[in-house]
Order: structure tokens, then sequence, then C-alpha cells
């Protein structure tokens, strides 16, 4: 039995504006047939017509997560406990997972300071934890460069936990640094820290 081909313009159409890329594939599909397909053809071409518009719906909700979860997000953060973003940080969303990073972009080399602050999410876009790094006044080289020392603070959402990572040198004898190595502190001693650098 021959079927029309109409509802698939349709859905290359509204692929291609979104993907350009898409948009070519398809045609190509398309015009090297004819203007009408079989059952099989055109059941294998609506299968990929799903696909796609099911990537290009998800990365949609992907490319919303700055505006989600940037400064209209510091309601949430001052109930935890966490600092607010402020809206001039820079965002960069992540690659191959659903979260991203926004960057401090006044933060003076070598001075102590907030950073950056990171998120990950679940598939379906549920925050999963949210992470701020400060940087420390400290340095120490290893056989991969030269690294500022890091305070990480990460609060877990599902969990309502935080989790405080001290990224220090490890000293050998002759007073440079073998390795970096991630300490665990408490609470009390993250603010310590904090407050020693003159960031709180």
């Amino acid at each position: 039995m021959i079927y029309n081909t109409c509802f698939l313009y349709f859905c290359i159409l509204q692929s291609g504006i979104l993907l350009n890329g898409t948009l070519v594939y398809f045609n190509v599909v398309i015009y090297t047939g004819s203007m009408a397909m079989d059952r099989s053809i055109l059941k294998h071409v609506l299968i990929q017509c799903y696909i796609v518009v099911s990537l290009l719906m998800s990365s949609c909700s992907y490319s919303d997560l700055n505006s989600k979860y940037g400064v209209a997000y510091n309601q949430v953060r001052q109930n935890v406990g966490l600092p607010v973003l402020d809206s001039t940080w820079r965002y960069n969303e992540a690659v191959g997972v659903v979260g991203g990073s926004w960057i401090n972009p006044i933060c003076p080399k070598g001075t102590p300071c907030h950073f950056k602050n990171c998120f990950l999410c679940e598939n379906d876009g549920t925050m999963l934890w949210e992470e701020d790094i400060y940087i420390g006044p400290n340095k120490y080289t290893t056989v991969d460069g030269t690294f500022e020392e890091m305070l990480r603070i990460t609060y877990y959402f599902k969990d309502n936990r935080w989790g405080y990572l001290w990224t220090t040198g490890v000293s050998v004898k002759n007073s440079r640094w073998e390795h970096e190595q991630d300490e665990e502190i408490s609470s009390k001693e993250a603010d310590s820290l904090l407050t020693l650098w003159g960031i709180i």
C-alpha cells in the first residue's frame, strides 16, 4: 500500500529549524526515494523523527538550567544556607551530564576568593547537589603543575547533608609537593579556613 509523505515534511521542518544538520539528513532520505513510500520506509522514517524530536526536547530542557538554577534559585540557596549567586557570574553548561557551573569573573589571581559554583542534576533536571569552590592563598607544585589550595563545600539536596573537602598538597622531605590531597574537614574547620582567608 502507498502512503503520502505530507506529515513527514512537517516533522522534518520542525527538526530542521532547531538542528540544521537533521534537516539536511532527512531531506536526503526523502529525495532519494519518491513523493510516496511504502509501509516499511514510512515506519523507518517515523522512528527517526521520533528519536530526533525526543533528543531536541531533552536538549531544550538542559538549556533552561541557567535560568532555572541561576539567580532565580537564590531563595532556595538562602533557605538551606548556601551562598547566593551574583548575576555577573559567567555560566558554563557541562558536557555529557545535566549540570553546569558559574565562574566569578572578578576573582583576582593569587587572591583568596569564592571562585566557582558547580551543580549536577538528574536526567529530568532535578537538582542533586551544588558545590561552592573557594581558592586559598597557598600554592603547591606537583608533577602535573602548580595549583592553588581549594576548599569545596557541597550540599546534597536529596540527603540534606553537607560535605567539606580541603584540597592541598602532600609535603615530602625536600619541601616540594608530591601530589594533591583531599582532606575531609568539619563545618567549623571550613568556616575557620574561610575566615583565615578573609572570604567571610
